[in-house]
């Protein structure tokens, strides 16, 4: 993990987001990834984690409810034909708030 730099993860909870922010650890089934996030606070100099509305957010968003449909699959070289409406959208926004 040492080679990425200049890292924001958004997240759509507000919760979630501040106990990362504030190290708190949680148990719980999303303990594991809060804990982690909190832990790459600490290793990396560029890495952040922000609150995001889920409209602004909408790829993680349905990215994480195709996952519990299909828990197994991985997607490391190219995207689920259905979130691509979803990736332009939240792209437009993106420039659009820039």
């Amino acid at each position: 993990m040492k080679h990425l730099s200049n890292v924001t993860v958004e997240s759509d909870s507000q919760v979630v987001v501040n106990n990362i922010r504030h190290g708190n650890k949680i148990r719980g089934y999303w303990g594991g990834i809060t804990n982690c996030c909190i832990d790459l606070l600490h290793e990396l100099n560029q890495f952040s984690i922000r609150w995001v509305r889920r409209t602004g957010n909408e790829v993680a968003h349905h990215t994480a409810r195709l996952a519990a449909t299909e828990p197994h699959k991985e997607w490391d070289h190219y995207f689920p034909s259905n979130i691509v409406t979803y990736i332009q959208k939240d792209i437009g926004m993106y420039f659009n708030s820039h």
